[in-house]
């Protein structure tokens, strides 16, 4: 049971971070103290844990409560304004149910169905869900290079196709993975494999805003030189 909230709450998380960056593509920070944007951060994570523990069975009442919860957060961390912010807020739930409902497909095509999935393949499922997460990551850095502004600027080309690498070989890893899954036995080793998984999922996040940080810094340094 406890594993189970435990992969609930990082699942949030990775969702959390994918909104974040989708909404830096729009808008810019409202401050750059960590300690406010962590706050903020980790309201929205606990704010989307509580939504979907208290309406699990209430689709539609569920989405306009996260739709309507991001967009309130969202207006304390960015420079915008609500009426935009809902916007980006629908926008992105709708990206995310639809990489869910890709996810969902690709379930009934790996199992037999998802009842099978509860009662066989609890590993495989939880790793595709991850799958999911990280389909999600890469759909968002794509839109965030496209209409990034600054951050198309920061990271040129080249660097994106680089970084790009990291989320596509998580893909295939985390694919031969859930292929593997079936023969798992011990629940010690479904337990590794997901967090193996979610570990892979992580990393792709830190390399991401190391790099940005690393190239934004490189270029600050580049613009004094030049001033």
């Amino acid at each position: 049971m406890l594993i189970s909230y435990i992969q609930s709450i990082m699942m949030i998380i990775l969702e959390v971070i994918c909104c974040k960056i989708f909404f830096e593509s729009f808008a810019e920070k409202r401050s750059k103290n960590n300690y406010r944007n962590y706050s903020i951060i980790l309201g929205i994570v606990v704010c989307e844990y509580v939504i979907a523990s208290l309406f699990y069975d209430k689709f539609i009442l569920k989405q306009i409560l996260a739709i309507v919860a991001v967009a309130v957060f969202m207006c304390f961390y960015f420079k915008i304004h609500f009426g935009k912010a809902i916007i980006l807020s629908l926008l992105f739930q709708a990206l995310l149910l639809s990489v869910d409902y890709f996810t969902l497909w690709l379930n009934v095509s790996l199992f037999d169905s998802i009842a099978e999935i509860s009662r066989l393949h609890f590993v495989g499922g939880s790793l595709i869900t991850v799958l999911g997460k990280i389909i999600l990551f890469l759909v968002v850095l794509l839109i965030r290079k496209k209409v990034g502004g600054e951050s198309s600027d920061v990271l040129r080309s080249t660097d994106w196709l680089r970084f790009i690498f990291f989320p596509i070989f998580t893909i295939c890893v985390i694919t031969a993975m859930i292929k593997m899954s079936e023969d798992i036995k011990n629940k010690a080793q479904e337990n590794l494999f997901f967090v193996i998984a979610c570990g892979l999922a992580g990393m792709n996040i830190v390399v991401f805003y190391l790099i940005y940080d690393i190239l934004k810094r490189e270029n600050k340094l580049q613009e004094e030189r030049i001033y």
